[in-house]
């Protein structure tokens, strides 16, 4: 579940942010413009009116809430991993490594082929 913090802090990272969005159309990258007003008005109505109880996520949207919170917590798996005497590079590997597997969970993939993991560590 989204906070109410958590969402006033991914919007205040909208109104600084800066990037592109393709334009179809005209088949280039223009300046991607967000309307902050109606991002304020969604989020206080969202939050000024929360679901009725019982509802729940989809087991798709809970895999992507898990895995951004795992995302959060790269610096500190990695840095776990360190601290058991891991060198920096194997605990970033590791990390990558991990969430392959999360994800590979949350879309229903099979475990990857011996042949696929030997190319992927090349």
């Amino acid at each position: 579940m989204v906070t109410r913090d958590q969402a006033d802090d991914i919007m205040s990272r909208m109104n600084t942010a800066t990037g592109k969005q393709l334009d179809e159309e005209m088949e280039e990258f223009v300046p991607a413009d967000t309307d902050m007003n109606e991002v304020r008005l969604e989020v206080e109505t969202l939050f000024n009116n929360p679901p009725a109880e019982g509802e729940s996520l989809s087991e798709a949207n809970m895999a992507i809430i898990n895995l951004m919170e795992f995302e959060k917590q790269k610096k500190q798996f990695i840095m776990d991993l360190k601290s058991e005497g891991m060198e920096l590079m194997d605990a970033k590997q590791e990390y990558e490594f991990a969430k392959s597997r999360l994800v590979r969970v949350a879309l229903g993939l099979p475990e990857p082929e011996e042949e696929e993991v030997s190319e992927e560590e090349e």
